[in-house]
This record gives structure tokens, sequence and C-alpha cells, in this order.
């Protein structure tokens, strides 16, 4: 999120803290996660800790690929896991970042903004996954076997397509509020944030699909395509 803390920026971060607590503790009540899940946790945190150290820029704020894996993440494993792990992986990057800040830059005063961008990233990402399952009746997860009928598939494809168009969404509304300046609003911000929010469907069926041959090894790969994608769009827009 901007640099420059205002009014106006301390309101919305108390905001999203406050939607991204009632997602976490919804989410946990409707999937709680268990000790079978623990080493997929810790994959999904470790994905999402390198995706939230390295965001891409649309409308001068930091835009985070999270919500990609996170999708994928809450449809094969609930809405519990999703955003605990998407907590400790956001919690984990803020960390190093301030302890990195500290070492090498002790004047500089980012870590306040580099928190209010991590509470944001957890609020709308947490909070529209949390609700996008519990709104289509997969709060807690689905197998490959849901993939076997039509209308299976039109409910995967109206998660994915109502959880593109919330989260990019709300980043839009969030980031036009902040950013003073009109320059950044240009066609391929626009055109990029569009493509970036497809991706949760796409990603969605394909983790369905190959869940029952990979396993964890599902949201390992996830990830590192993820990563690859922010690479060349990030590459792309400079």
């Amino acid at each position: 999120m901007p640099k420059i803390e205002t009014q106006q920026r301390r309101t919305l971060r108390y905001f999203v803290l406050i939607i991204g607590a009632l997602a976490l503790i919804v989410g946990s009540i409707l999937s709680p996660p268990n000790q079978t899940q623990i080493l997929p946790l810790v994959s999904l945190t470790a994905i999402i800790f390198v995706l939230e150290l390295l965001p891409l820029k649309l409308f001068n704020n930091n835009f985070s690929l999270i919500h990609i894996i996170l999708f994928s993440a809450g449809l094969l494993y609930g809405s519990g896991f999703a955003v605990w792990g998407c907590l400790f992986g956001i919690a984990a990057a803020v960390g190093i970042h301030s302890l990195l800040n500290k070492r090498y830059f002790p004047v500089s005063q980012n870590n306040i903004s580099y928190l209010s961008g991590g509470i944001f990233d957890f609020g709308i990402n947490s909070f529209t996954l949390v609700l996008t399952l519990s709104l289509f009746g997969i709060a807690r997860g689905v197998s490959s076997t849901i993939l076997d009928s039509s209308q299976s598939r039109l409910l995967v494809l109206g998660a994915g397509i109502f959880f593109g168009i919330f989260h990019g969404g709300l980043y839009v509304i969030s980031s036009r509020r902040l950013d003073n300046s009109q320059l950044s609003w240009i066609n391929w911000d626009s055109l990029a944030l569009v493509s970036i929010e497809v991706l949760p469907v796409f990603f969605g069926f394909l983790s369905l699909l190959v869940y029952h041959l990979i396993g964890v090894g599902t949201l390992l790969i996830f990830g590192v395509v993820a990563f690859s994608l922010g690479l060349l769009i990030f590459y792309l827009s400079a």
C-alpha cells in the first residue's frame, strides 16, 4: 500500500484488519484445519511468504499474487486451512522485511507502510475467499470428483469468477481512494489486473484435476507458476 501514512489509510487498515479477523474466525469455524494438513499448510505458508515479499506494482500500489494460490488452497483443503496459511505467510514476510529493514536501513520509516500492506493483503484476500466459498457452499473444500458433472463445474467456475471480480474490485476501490495521482491509471494496469483476476478460475480447475496425482505438490507447482507469472508481468510492465 502507499508509503505515506494518513488518517484515511489508517482507517482502511483498521477496517481490513477487522474483516480479516472475522474471516479467520468464520473460516476456521466452517472448516477447521486438522493435523493431516500440517505439510500442506507449511507449503502454503512458504508460497505466500515468497509471493508477499515480491509483489507487483499496479495503480501505484503493491499487488500480491497470493490470491491465485489461496483460491486453489481453499478448494482443496477448506477455508480455515487457507486463511491460516495466508496469515502465517504474510506475517513471516512482514517479520523478515522488518528485520532486514532494521539491519540495513535503520533510519527508514517503511516498516509501518509494509505492515499496512500486509494487513491489507490478509484482510482483502481472506475475506474474499471465505465469503466466496461460503456463498457457493464449498467452505470445506472439494475433491476431484466435483468435476464429474456439469453442475459441479459451473459451481467451481462461478466461485472463481466471483472471487476474481470481488477481489479485483476491492483492490481497485481501495487504490483509487488512496492514490491522489491519476498518472498511474493507464490501460496497462487495468488489462494486467483483469488478466490476473482470471487466473484463480484456471488454477482452481487445474488443481482439482491434478491433486489426486501429485497431492501437496499441487500447491508447490502452482506457487512456482504464480511467481513466474509475476516476474513475466513485472518484466512486461517495465
